[in-house]
């Protein structure tokens, strides 16, 4: 019989390859070989393969002794039938036949491509293989499934199996099925995990090759949905900025970017919320009065990696010089925004201003040689009031 080579999932090429080399990756093609007879001449060692070319055994053999032979280069677990012929110098004598002379079994041939399936949750993915197309002689008893999970954002490496064994995965996980099971479930995952299996069959004799490593668009279904950003873990920091033109108000606001959970962070929603009971503002006119401001950090093409610092350095829309602020700050993807807001920052005041013009002054006192000028302290916008100048002139 024809036994067609594989390896790592493609077709074996013809050429000279030892035994241990091709031992469990054959596939029956359904062929049969042409006859091969040996001619055993003198003197050759016992042991030659199934080519054609003569051997030899021993001169010294006589009747009744036990002649071996070894017939080298057969498939594994494929039936021959021999047919031992003496031969004298008088001729061939009557030929004997041992039929269905069987080799030993090997290990199976690989697995079919492994595939993720549909119905991949947030935290789970499902894939499947095919059984190997050729069982090595025996019955598959089971399989061998090993995996590595990588996080959004990683690449996948190009030796899965050297990764997995050479220590550069910290997310591993495996699992001994019988046959009739060919697929499996990875549970306990994080939104966006990408779990790369590898697979291989067992029979009585041992295991097979792995499976070849998922790549290209199989990679797809092998990673869990993705979910809205995870919160914000360190609170902001917000802090005086030095004044770019007329308004010396300005305040920068940094971040850490959090866990993107499987799709890439589009924006951040910041909210600004005074503290008027702890703020030095004075008396704020009723249509100063600070309000929690809401606004938006996004760039155009914009994606955040987890862990990397974000800076808004330009806050002073809508915020009231001198008050001051806690800040509050939540990621945005394509699928949402954060379950809750981070921690608070700490309460920074809002850099000072000119103060507001005062009311109009009254007087309730006039004499002849003086009057009596009384004013309001206008709001001073978060600095103290150092001076206070007044002009007069003849009406």
């Amino acid at each position: 019989r024809v036994l067609r080579g594989w390896r790592n999932g493609s077709p074996l090429p013809p050429g000279p390859e030892s035994e241990e080399q091709r031992a469990g990756l054959y596939e029956d093609v359904g062929e049969d070989l042409p006859e091969v007879e040996l001619t055993l001449d003198a003197c050759a060692s016992p042991g030659r393969a199934l080519d054609g070319s003569p051997a030899a055994l021993d001169d010294e053999s006589v009747e009744g002794r036990i002649c071996r032979w070894t017939l080298e280069g057969a498939q594994p677990a494929s039936h021959y039938t021999v047919t031992i012929v003496a031969v004298n110098a008088v001729g061939r004598g009557k030929p004997f036949d041992m039929p269905d002379v069987r080799s030993a079994s090997t290990v199976p041939g690989p697995v079919g491509e492994v595939c993720g399936q549909s119905g991949a949750t947030k935290t789970s993915v499902r894939f499947a293989w095919r059984p190997p197309a050729y069982d090595g002689g025996a019955v598959v008893e089971g399989y061998e499934v090993r995996w590595a999970i990588l996080s959004f954002g990683q690449q996948p490496p190009s030796d899965l199996l050297a990764f997995m064994d050479g220590g550069g995965a910290t997310r591993l996980g495996s699992a001994e099925l019988l046959a009739g099971r060919e697929s499996y479930e990875v549970t306990s995952l994080k939104p966006g995990d990408l779990v790369l299996p590898l697979v291989r069959a067992r029979n009585s004799v041992g295991h097979g090759a792995w499976s070849s490593q998922p790549d290209g668009e199989r990679l797809a279904l092998l990673r869990s949905l993705p979910d809205v950003p995870e919160s914000l873990e360190q609170p902001p920091l917000l802090e005086s900025a030095s004044p770019s033109d007329h308004r010396p108000y300005w305040l920068t606001a940094r971040w850490c970017c959090p866990a993107p959970s499987g799709d890439a962070i589009m924006s951040f929603d910041l909210r600004l919320v005074p503290c008027v009971e702890d703020s030095d503002s004075g008396i704020v006119p009723e249509g100063d009065q600070p309000k929690e401001v809401h606004l938006v950090c996004e760039q155009e093409g914009w994606s955040c990696d987890q862990g990397a610092d974000v800076s808004m350095p330009s806050l002073h829309a809508h915020l009231v010089p001198g008050v001051k602020y806690h800040l509050f700050v939540r990621a945005r993807n394509s699928i949402g925004c954060a379950v809750s807001w981070g921690p608070p920052s700490q309460a920074n005041h809002c850099p000072p201003d000119l103060p507001c013009q005062p009311p109009p002054p009254t007087s309730m006192w006039q004499w002849p040689e003086a009057i009596e000028v009384l004013w309001s302290k206008p709001w001073m916008r978060g600095a103290a009031l150092d001076e206070c100048g007044m002009r007069y002139c003849y009406a």
